[in-house]
Order: C-alpha cells, then sequence, then structure tokens
C-alpha cells in the first residue's frame, strides 16, 4: 500500500487542492484526514471556531466515520470523497495518540492501491511514505508547528508563483502544466512513494 502525505505551510496554503487532484489521477486511493488534539482549555483553541478538534478522547485519538458528517459540504473528507476517493476517513489525536491513530486508521483502510493523507504530523510520524509540503507566496509564511512536516519533506510543493529556491528538496509547481507536466508531478509523487515503501 503506498501512502502520500500531503502536508502545508499554513492554513489556506493548498493542500486539500493538491490532494483533489492527486485523488483524480491515482485510482483506487483511499482518503485520511488527520487533524490534532488542541487541548489548551476552554478559549484557547488556536483556530477560534468551534471545529470540533480541541474535544479531548480518552484514548489519545479518535477515527471518525461517520458517513454524514464525512460527507458534510465543504468538509476536506466531502472534497477528497468527491475527487475520488471511495472511502476517506478522519483521525483527530494528541500526539501521544497520533502512532496508535495511525496504525488503526491505515490498518482499516487496507488493502487498497494507497492512501493519500492530509496533515503536518503524518509527514514526521510515518517514515514509509512520500512527503509532500505545499507552500504558497514564501518560505517565511511557514508556521512554526509546521517547520519538521517541512523539513521531512521530499517534495516542496510550490502554488501561486514562489521564486525562491529550496536547498537540498525537490521542489515542483502546481498546478503543473497540461500533458507532460502532469505526468511529471505524478512520476514526482509516485517514485517518492516507491523509495519509501510501507512494510
Amino acid at each position: 500500500m503506498k501512502l502520500i502525505c500531503v502536508g502545508g505551510a499554513q492554513s489556506g496554503a493548498g493542500k486539500t487542492v493538491v490532494i483533489e487532484y492527486l485523488l483524480r489521477r491515482l485510482p483506487g486511493f483511499l482518503a485520511l484526514k488527520v487533524t490534532p488534539f488542541h487541548d489548551h482549555g476552554i478559549g484557547h483553541c488556536p483556530r477560534q471556531n468551534p471545529c470540533g478538534a480541541c474535544e479531548p478522547s480518552v484514548e489519545g485519538y479518535e477515527i471518525i466515520d461517520d458517513e454524514e458528517r464525512l460527507s458534510t459540504d465543504g468538509k476536506d473528507t466531502a472534497r477528497m470523497k468527491a475527487a475520488g476517493a471511495s472511502r476517506a476517513l478522519w483521525l483527530r489525536a494528541s500526539p501521544e495518540g497520533l502512532k496508535g491513530g495511525l496504525d488503526e486508521a491505515l490498518g482499516s483502510l487496507a488493502p487498497c492501491e494507497g492512501v493519500v493523507i492530509e496533515g503536518n504530523r503524518p509527514l514526521v510520524a510515518l517514515p514509509h511514505a512520500s512527503k509532500l509540503f505545499v507552500v504558497s507566496r514564501s518560505l517565511d509564511l511557514i508556521k512554526p508547528r509546521a517547520l519538521d512536516a517541512f523539513q521531512a519533506a521530499h517534495l516542496i510543493v510550490v502554488t501561486e508563483g514562489m521564486s525562491e529556491k529550496v536547498p537540498g528538496k525537490v521542489t515542483v509547481p502546481f498546478p503543473p502544466a497540461p500533458g507532460d507536466g502532469e505526468n511529471s508531478f505524478i512520476a514526482a509523487v509516485l517514485k517518492a512513494a516507491l523509495e519509501n515503501p510501507s512494510p
């Protein structure tokens, strides 16, 4: 099973758009959305909205497979399914619960051709995956919590015409040019997946 992790510099960088692009071109791939628990107490949510990510879990993670919740208009999981994933899950996890949550979620999605995973923490937690990091406009916009994911990435996907060079990283523009550009983009993603196969 091939694993493709997609993280990003900040909210709105284009992670979900890149994932939709991949899912439309990779038949048989499923999807997993990973979000952290923000257990900072009431009134300390970094997003400042009721997204549900701050609700605690006794096990340290929660796997949401309820189709009604996952298919709500505008949700990333609904967009993933509309792009071609026949199945999508949402994993909410604390740092301590991430490994167990990923193991269980990926186990429940297997067997399949592969899984496209959205979230920064899986880039660090999963050694056997193709790892993409989406950056728009400037490297200066990378939020501090995303720096580990940036360092772990195999490919830097650049949106909105960023011109900075990323030393030691393969940088690919997005969206790719039609035709050969599309083929090169998918080939680069799959090459990284094949070079880092899941056990």
